[in-house]
C-alpha cells in the first residue's frame, strides 16, 4: 500500500487547550521510501498542517519534553471539536507501507477538562483521498496520556486495542 498523508484525529471535550507532543513520530521497521524513523519529528513543524471544525490550532517545534533526538512537535488547541494534524502538507508522500507492521510513537497530553472522547487518537494512512486505512483505539487511550508520557504502538493489522478499517479501496 502506498500511502499520500498521514493524519492524526483527536476528539475532546469542550474548549480548553490541548497540548500534545509527539516523540519520535512513525518508527518505521526498515522499509523502501519512507523517512527515517525521527525525521518526521526532529525540528520539522513545517512539513506538518493543522485542521480543526472550530477554534484554531498549531503546531511548532518544542524542546521542553523530548523522548527521542533532539525535539518533539507540540500541538496546541482551543477546539472542542475533532481537530487533527497531518503531514505531508501537500498530502503527496509516495510512502510504501507494505513492509512495515506497526507504527510508533510517544504521546503526552495536557487536558484540564473531562477528557477525550471518540476513542483518540485516530490514525489514518491515506492512499487517496477517500482512500485509507484506519487506526482506531477501542477506547480513549488518549486520557491515559494525560500528564504522562504515553508510548503508542499501532499494529497496522490491529489487535485487541487497535481497530484497523480500510475505507474505499
Amino acid at each position: 500500500m502506498r500511502i499520500g498523508k498521514y493524519e492524526v484525529i483527536v476528539r475532546h471535550y469542550m474548549r480548553y487547550f490541548l497540548i500534545a507532543f509527539l516523540f519520535g513520530m512513525l518508527e518505521f521497521v526498515i522499509a523502501q521510501g519512507l523517512p527515517a524513523s525521527d525525521s518526521l519529528t526532529e525540528f520539522s513543524a513545517s512539513q506538518w498542517r493543522t485542521r480543526t471544525l472550530q477554534g484554531t490550532a498549531n503546531i511548532a517545534d518544542s524542546t521542553t519534553r523530548v523522548k527521542i533526538g533532539s525535539a518533539s512537535l507540540h500541538f496546541t488547541t482551543n477546539s472542542g471539536d475533532e481537530t487533527l494534524i497531518f503531514t505531508p502538507p501537500n498530502r503527496d508522500a509516495t510512502w510504501d507501507i507494505s513492509t512495515i507492521g506497526k507504527i510508533t510513537f510517544w504521546l503526552y497530553a495536557v487536558n484540564p477538562n473531562i477528557g477525550f472522547q471518540n476513542n483518540s487518537p485516530w490514525v489514518r494512512l491515506y492512499s487517496s483521498e477517500g482512500n485509507y486505512l484506519q487506526l482506531r483505539p477501542t477506547y480513549d487511550l488518549m486520557n491515559d496520556a494525560r500528564g504522562t508520557l504515553l508510548e503508542i504502538k499501532i499494529p497496522l493489522e490491529g489487535d485487541e486495542v487497535w481497530q484497523s478499517t480500510i475505507v474505499g479501496n
